[in-house]
C-alpha cells in the first residue's frame, strides 16, 4: 500500500505492466488488510489512473471495506468516496453504506472533506437528495 500511495504522490504512471502488477497485488492482499490499510489502497489506485481498461481495479479492495464502512472516520470515509467514484466502483449497497456514513458525521466533516463529497457525487451520479 505504501509503495502505490508513493508512486501515486510521484506521478510514477509507466510502465502500465508495473501499475498493472501493483494494481494486482493490492486486489490479491484485500483480505490481508485492515480498513485503513484497503482505503489506502484504494486512494492509491484512483490516483495512479486513469486506467485503460475497464472496469477499472479496485473492487476486491472496496467489497472487502463493506460492514466497516460505517467504522471509518470522515477523512477517511471521505476520501474513500471520491476514490470509489473515479474507479467507477458501482455496488449499490457499498454506496448506501457510504452514504450513511456520511450522513453520520456530516456536521464532522472538514471543508476539504465535504468537496471531496461533492466531488464524488458529481463523479459518481449518485446523487440522494437527502445527503444533500
Amino acid at each position: 500500500v505504501h509503495l502505490a500511495l508513493l508512486m501515486s504522490s510521484l506521478s510514477l504512471r509507466e510502465p502500465p505492466e508495473v501499475l498493472q502488477e501493483v494494481a494486482v497485488q493490492l486486489e490479491h492482499c484485500a483480505s490481508d488488510l485492515p480498513a485503513p490499510g484497503l482505503v489506502g489502497a484504494v486512494v492509491a489506485l484512483s490516483q495512479l489512473g486513469p486506467w485503460p481498461f475497464e472496469p477499472p481495479p479496485g473492487g476486491p479492495l472496496i467489497n472487502a471495506l463493506e460492514g466497516c464502512v460505517l467504522e471509518l472516520p470522515p477523512g477517511q470515509l471521505s476520501g474513500l468516496a471520491l476514490s470509489a467514484a473515479t474507479l467507477q466502483h458501482e455496488m449499490p449497497v457499498f454506496w448506501q453504506q457510504v452514504h450513511g456514513g456520511l450522513l453520520a458525521c456530516a456536521k464532522d466533516l472538514s471543508p476539504r472533506q465535504m468537496a471531496d463529497v461533492f466531488l464524488a457525487l458529481a463523479t459518481h451520479q449518485m446523487c440522494p437528495v437527502t445527503l444533500l
